[in-house]
């Protein structure tokens, strides 16, 4: 700046001015439906759902859903890494560095280890993880048994949910089976192929 140009804040302006400017902008429906679109994550909508009947109308419009999903894609927590140690398969969850602070405590909410399905004679993998679950297979070969399951681990009381055993003739003198989460419903629906 120059010399002896002296430099002023701007004045506050009165609050009836202001709550006026407020309200020209959300009493707009259009400008209120954008403003909600650019949250950034759903769990931030929800709140803003909570705020009137209103805002609820406009977030929970399949329409406005469907745009809020394009714009704001699913977020990746983090993943499973497999590792062998003296003979024995281990599963550790990395959550993926830097999270924002809505996504952080959603990791320090959730129950992402499967230490709780780990048992001295029990192996298990990770066959699939999507939409908030992840696809378990255990074997107990003590016992010689098989179990699928899915672990949630935003809803860990849930525990692990056990996937009914797929039937396969045994005439069949080569077949493999593949065990995987729908996308679509939420990683709640299991599909099954074989051949």
């Amino acid at each position: 700046m120059g010399a002896g140009v002296e430099r002023t804040e701007p004045s506050p302006r009165p609050p009836a001015a202001s709550a006026a400017a407020t309200e020209a902008v959300l009493g707009d429906d259009d400008l209120l439906r954008e403003i909600l679109l650019r949250l950034g994550f759903p769990t931030c909508l929800v709140r803003a759902a909570a705020v009137s009947k209103r805002w609820l109308r406009h977030a929970s419009d399949p329409a406005f859903l469907r745009r809020f999903r394009d714009l704001n894609p699913l977020r990746l927590l983090g993943f499973y890494v497999t590792s062998l140690q003296h003979h024995r398969r281990l599963v550790d969850f990395v959550p993926m560095p830097p999270q924002s602070p809505e996504l952080a405590s959603v990791l320090h909410r959730g129950c992402f280890s499967l230490n709780a399905y780990e048992g001295p004679a029990i192996r298990f993998t990770v066959t699939d993880c999507r939409n908030g679950s992840v696809f378990i297979g255990t074997f107990n070969p003590a016992e010689n048994v098989f179990i699928d399951g899915v672990h949630t681990p935003l809803h860990p009381a849930r525990g692990l949910v056990t996937v009914p055993e797929i039937q396969i003739e045994k005439d069949s003198s080569c077949y493999h089976t593949f065990l995987f989460l729908s996308k679509e419903a939420g990683g709640g629906l299991y599909l099954y192929l074989y051949y």
